[in-house]
């Protein structure tokens, strides 16, 4: 069935709501309970699908090369008693990759990394006010 959804129904299939769709679906429609299933399925297959096209886009835009999708998640999953084959390097490459274009596109904008983090501006600050209110104490004290 390639019918196309109603838009309260397809807001609940996205939604993860199925039980509630599919019930709907049946009452609007007046199918069976497994028709409005199987057509509640195809809409989810399609919208699965267009997800990872889009993901697929984005992975492309970013520069990140992504195998497809039935194929990763295939090698994703192991039993928990083997440990994975692969060296550490390896599991790493995704985070690697990700890395990358990253840094690719940071440069492409023209971004320069700044000689000290904010976090160690801040933490030089509050030294210097430290040092400081010790210093006029100390004064004040002698």
């Amino acid at each position: 069935m390639t019918q196309k959804l109603p838009k309260h129904i397809a807001q609940m299939v996205e939604k993860n709501n199925l039980a509630l769709a599919i019930k709907t679906l049946a009452d609007d429609a007046n199918i069976s309970m497994s028709d409005a299933k199987i057509s509640i399925d195809a809409y989810e297959a399609q919208l699965k699908t267009q997800q990872d096209k889009k993901v697929q886009a984005i992975a492309h835009k970013q520069g990140v090369s992504m195998p497809s999708m039935p194929a990763q998640s295939a090698q994703s999953i192991q039993p928990l008693h083997q440990s994975p084959t692969q060296p550490t390097s390896a599991l790493n490459a995704p985070t690697h990759s990700i890395t990358a274009g990253l840094d690719q596109h940071l440069k492409h904008i023209g971004y320069k990394k700044p000689l000290l983090p904010y976090w160690a501006k801040r933490v030089i600050g509050i030294m210097l006010v430290i040092v400081l209110l010790g210093m006029l104490i100390w004064r004040l004290l002698t």
